[in-house]
C-alpha cells in the first residue's frame, strides 16, 4: 500500500489504485493454490525456490488474471513484463509454464 500510495497514487486515478490493490491482494491470498500449479509444470529437478522473485510475481498473477481475462491475454502479458523485467530467455520460461497449465 506505502508503495502503491507514494510511487503511483500521483499518476493514477482512484479506479486504477483500487484495481492494483484488487489484482495484489486477491493474488497474495491464493498464492498457496498457485505455487503447486507452477511446480508441477517446472523441469523435473526445480522447485519454485529456483526462480526469482520477479518471475514468482509474475507467474502468480498471471494465474490469477486468467480467472478475469482470456489465458492467451494473461500469458502474452506475462511474457511482455518478463521480456522488461527479468533475464533474458525468462519470456520462454514463464510462457511455458502459463501454457502448460490447463
Amino acid at each position: 500500500m506505502n508503495y502503491l500510495n507514494e510511487c503511483y497514487k500521483p499518476r493514477m486515478d482512484e479506479r486504477e489504485i483500487e484495481l492494483c490493490k484488487e489484482i495484489v491482494f486477491n493474488t497474495i491470498e491464493r498464492i498457496d493454490e498457485y505455487v503447486p500449479l507452477i511446480e508441477k509444470n517446472l523441469k523435473k529437478s526445480w522447485s519454485i525456490d529456483r526462480l526469482s522473485m520477479m518471475e514468482k510475481a509474475i507467474l502468480y498473477v498471471a494465474i490469477y488474471e486468467r480467472n478475469e481475462v482470456s489465458k492467451e491475454i494473461s500469458i502474452n502479458q506475462a511474457v511482455e513484463l518478463a521480456k522488461k523485467y527479468c533475464d533474458e530467455d525468462a519470456y520462454k520460461f514463464i510462457n511455458g509454464v502459463l501454457g502448460a497449465i490447463g
